[in-house]
This record gives C-alpha cells, structure tokens and sequence, in this order.
C-alpha cells in the first residue's frame, strides 16, 4: 500500500518510505498513550488526612489544599454537620467522601473540579405517619 504513495525517488533515504512511516505510526501511538496516562492521574486524586473531632470546614479546605478541588456548600447548612474523625492515607478523593458524608445529614456530587455539598432529601417513608381513615360506603 505505501509502495504506490510516495514515489521512491523523492523520499530520502531511497527505498526507506516504509520504515519511516513504521517509526511515524509508532510515536504517534505512543505519544496518545502518554497523554491518556497524563489525564488518568488527574482525575485519581489521592488524598491523605489525619484528623480527630474536626469541624467539616475544616476537613473541606484540607482536601482543597491537597487536591485543588473546590467545595460548594451554604455555610448556614453546616451548622448542623456533626464533627468528623477520619483517618486515610493515600487514599481516592471519592472513597474519603464517602467516608467524610456517612453520619452526615448531607450527599455530594463531583463536577468538574468542584464538589457541591447539598442536604440529603428526607425520604418519604421517614417522615410519614401511620393514619387510620374510616368511613361508611
């Protein structure tokens, strides 16, 4: 297939069109694999805290600090956040949350660089009560 589209006397070296395409091929495909690696590492953000009855702000600009992402929240809200006690290492920004958001009254949500903290909806089933209703038909 490359014997036909470069004509051989005007690709130097002489007769060497194929391997230069082969190098060319190869570059290129290594060139993708090192930025597809690049992007992969950004997105696994690891995190390392050490903290013992911290407020929740406090933890919120820790992980900020060690991972650049942003944390969205009404400050009004965090009044009732409980304190938290959290112990990782290297770990994954999305595992911490997980742990930082289980005896909380609030979920997260991940976009872009940015974490949006919001209250958790109350269920239905939480906040209904037992109702008797007769009637004659």
């Amino acid at each position: 297939m490359y014997n036909n589209f470069y004509p051989k006397s005007h690709v130097w070296p002489v007769g060497r069109t194929h391997k230069i395409l082969l190098i060319m091929k190869l570059t290129i495909f290594l060139l993708v694999s090192f930025i597809l690696e690049a992007n992969a590492g950004a997105y696994a953000q690891k995190v390392t805290l050490f903290e013992k009855k911290s407020s929740i702000n406090q933890v919120f600009e820790e992980i900020s600090n060690q991972t650049g992402f942003d944390f969205l929240f009404s400050t009004s809200m965090l009044n009732e956040a409980k304190t938290v006690s959290i112990q990782v290492k290297n770990a994954e920004l999305d595992d911490v949350l997980k742990k930082l958001f289980a005896g909380q009254p609030f979920t997260y949500v991940i976009v872009n660089k940015s974490v949006v903290v919001s209250k958790k909806e109350q269920s239905v089933s939480d906040s209904s009560q037992n109702v008797t209703i007769s009637g004659v038909f």
